[in-house]
């Protein structure tokens, strides 16, 4: 059986995050300075997803700047990051549901970082991102309205790229590769 990007991984949360589950099963994603940030509001958990594209003065945005080491299982550009005051980063674009025992917001950033980094230089790919944007539906439209927390619910623009989680790793893949070359 071919291995999927939503199968769950054994990855440790990073040690500022104070849990492994939680009964919430969304995550948004958020652009900043042309890398991802993986939220979850009601824990608290936050990671860097992907190098930044510029210099970031994090402080701005309430947050710590990130330490130089990389957390979940290091072979990712994925960086625990943690408030320090009011954080102040936009409404997320996307959603993820993460659905499934032992699928945690960690997982949910290798998923991301697997799917949308260019691996050469650990950036997120614009051409990919667009594609997933594109390729999702608004979350209302795409069940999300019903038992997601509030900050998913409200707003516009937000789209559930919970398909994500079930394609087979050979066929996005080639989709990544096919995006990429162009």
């Amino acid at each position: 059986m071919e291995p999927t990007l939503n199968e769950p991984q054994k990855i440790p949360a990073p040690s500022m995050s104070p849990f492994i589950s939680t009964p919430n099963p969304w995550v948004g994603l958020i652009r900043l300075a042309g890398a991802l940030v993986v939220v979850q509001p009601e824990t608290g958990f936050m990671v860097l997803v992907g190098e930044t594209k510029e210099p970031v003065d994090f402080a701005t945005y309430g947050l710590a700047p990130p330490p130089t080491t990389r957390c979940g299982d290091g072979t990712h550009p994925v960086y625990p990051l943690r408030a320090q005051g009011p954080v102040r980063l936009a409404r997320p674009k996307l959603f993820l549901r993460l659905d499934g025992s032992g699928f945690d917001p960690m997982a949910a950033a290798i998923l991301v970082a697997e799917a949308l980094l260019i691996r050469r230089n650990g950036s997120v790919s614009e051409r990919l991102w667009n594609l997933v944007i594109d390729s999702s539906r608004p979350v209302v439209d795409a069940g999300g309205g019903e038992g997601a927390p509030s900050w998913v619910r409200q707003g516009d623009g937000g789209r559930d790229a919970t398909w994500l989680r079930s394609v087979p790793g050979n066929i996005w893949n080639m989709v990544r590769d096919t995006v990429l070359r162009c």
